[in-house]
């Protein structure tokens, strides 16, 4: 069973096994953010069905080939991770949120040609690695109006900085001290309260032809033009058409935000 599901997986990823090198990671890297989108918008289902959990790896898969759900960070690093190791790589999740509350964001630490690299798959960005963790190994990428930094602050940490029009970001920081997947439950059960990022608007991000694509309320990006919505038709068909998305349920999503205190889009 387990083993379908792996091969699944990679049929979604259009992707075959191969050695389990930094190469190969890369492309795997590419490969998910090319075909998974990060949302909300699964979530927010879920939120309706009464559901204060993510899905399990089997239901993941169904969503993801049914209608391109990809969910948010929990979902998208704890499944890939299941992913790299029936693969042969040696890969563990690691708690990378803030330093007030560590549980609040997952991410990956990755060995591969003894070193260790860091893949993060929840930032909503083209921003997720491997970046090599080691000292001086900083990285930073500019995507529109804000720059993503890597900061290495030994062989063991490091920080994920994000900067809008120069002004701080969210900062998130991992230290490899592998956990699994229940150490999060806690978190992930208070992310589905109200006030929490995730539940204060509609949010989608996915990668087309290397660009970023995605959409924060009634505003969306395709690379660098942008596009704001002064009705529910045009966003939806928006996501439809421009993120290509046309299977997902963003109208019961949207009464579920609302019934939750989210913000109005229109």
């Amino acid at each position: 069973m387990y083993n379908k599901l792996i091969q699944r997986y990679l049929d979604v990823l259009n992707i075959k096994k191969q050695k389990p090198d930094l190469e190969f990671l890369k492309k795997l890297v590419n490969a998910q953010l090319e075909n998974i989108p990060y949302e909300n918008v699964s979530k927010l289902l879920r939120l309706g069905e009464g559901k204060t959990s993510i899905p399990s790896f089997e239901e993941f898969l169904d969503d993801l080939e049914s209608c391109q759900y990809g969910g948010t960070c929990w979902v998208q690093n704890g499944y890939f991770v299941e992913l790299l190791k029936a693969l042969g790589f040696e890969a563990d999740l690691i708690a990378a949120g803030s330093a007030e509350d560590p549980q609040s964001h997952v991410a990956i630490v990755v060995r591969s040609d003894e070193r260790n690299f860091v893949v993060d798959l929840g930032m909503f960005s083209i921003f997720a690695g491997p970046f090599e963790l080691k000292v001086g190994n900083s990285q930073q990428l500019q995507v529109g109006k804000t720059t993503y930094f890597f900061e290495p602050l030994s062989d063991n940490s490091f920080l994920m900085r994000t900067f809008r029009n120069g002004e701080p970001g969210r900062v998130r920081q991992g230290k490899n001290d592998p956990v699994s997947l229940d150490f999060f439950s806690e978190a992930i059960k208070k992310s589905f309260a109200k006030d929490t990022a995730m539940m204060k608007a509609l949010a989608i991000h996915r990668v087309l032809n290397s660009q970023p694509a995605y959409s924060w309320g009634n505003v969306a990006y395709i690379g660098d033009v942008r596009f704001e919505f002064s009705t529910f038709q045009d966003f939806e068909s928006a996501i439809c058409q421009k993120l290509k998305l046309p299977k997902y349920n963003l109208k019961r999503a949207y009464e579920v935000l609302i019934s939750h205190g989210g913000e109005k889009l229109f």
